[in-house]
C-alpha cells in the first residue's frame, strides 16, 4: 500500500487470503476450503492425461496454418502453472512469430516452427527467497517448459524443445528486446501445427530405471 501498488497482483491477493485465514483459526472460527477441493479425477481424465503424455513428440516440421493467438496464451498460461520454489513466480515470455521476424531465430540446430516462446526468468523474484540454489532456479524454468510442450500437445498443436546454440545468438535475442541483465534467458520451445509422424524413442522400463524400493 505505500508503494502505491496494486492490491489486484495474484501473490498480494493470495498472501491477504492467507493472513485472513491464520486469524480466523486464532480465533476458533473454521476456514472453509472447501471451494478449493480438486475435481475427482475419472478413468476416462486419467487415461487422457497419459495419451498426452506419452503421444508428445518432438516435432520439426510444421505446416503454414496459423496458429491462434488464444491458443498460445493457453499452453503460456499452462507453464505459468507449473510448480515453482516457494511460489515466486519468476516466469516471463517473449512470443515471436517467424513471419513477422524472419531470420531472428536463425542458427538453430534444427529447422524453428512458425511460433518461438522464449522462456525468461526474473532474477530479482529470488531476492525473496535467497537461499534458492542456481539449480532449483532453473528447474522453476524446466518446469515450466515441460508443462508448455504438453499443453501444446494437448492443444492440438506439436512442438520441440531447443535451447540458445551460442552466446551470439543470446545476445542477438537479449539486444532486439531491450532485456535488463536480471531478465535471465533459460530454453525456449517452438510450437505450430505439426507435419511430421515421428516413430516414438523407446523409454526405459520402470522396473529398470528405479535403482532402489523400499
Amino acid at each position: 500500500v505505500k508503494r502505491g501498488l496494486s492490491q489486484e497482483l495474484p501473490e498480494y491477493q493470495y498472501a491477504s487470503f492467507l493472513v485472513q485465514s491464520a486469524d480466523k483459526l486464532s480465533n476458533g472460527e473454521p476456514v472453509d476450503l472447501s471451494p478449493y477441493v480438486p475435481k475427482t479425477v475419472t478413468k476416462e481424465m486419467e487415461e487422457n492425461f497419459f495419451t498426452i503424455l506419452k503421444e508428445r513428440r518432438s516435432v520439426r516440421e510444421f505446416t503454414d496454418q496459423e496458429v491462434p493467438d488464444e491458443i498460445i496464451d493457453k499452453v503460456l498460461e499452462a507453464g505459468l502453472w507449473a510448480a515453482h520454489g516457494c511460489n515466486v513466480q519468476s516466469i516471463k515470455y517473449i512470443v515471436v512469430r517467424e513471419k513477422n521476424e524472419p531470420g531472428l531465430f536463425k542458427g538453430s540446430d534444427v529447422p524453428g516452427g512458425p511460433v518461438h516462446l522464449v522462456i525468461l526468468q526474473d532474477m530479482r523474484c529470488y531476492k525473496a527467497n535467497s537461499f534458492t540454489p542456481v539449480r532449483n532456479q532453473l528447474l522453476d524454468a524446466g518446469a515450466a517448459g515441460q508443462n508448455i510442450v504438453l499443453a501444446a500437445h494437448a492443444a492440438g498443436l506439436e512442438g520441440v524443445w531447443l535451447t540458445f546454440p551460442n552466446q551470439e545468438f543470446s545476445d542477438r535475442l537479449r539486444k532486439k528486446f531491450e532485456l535488463p541483465d536480471y531478465i535471465r534467458m533459460v530454453t525456449y520451445v517452438d510450437v505450430g501445427y505439426g507435419d511430421q509422424t515421428p516413430h516414438p524413442p523407446l523409454r526405459s522400463s520402470v522396473e529398470d530405471a528405479v535403482l532402489a524400493k523400499y
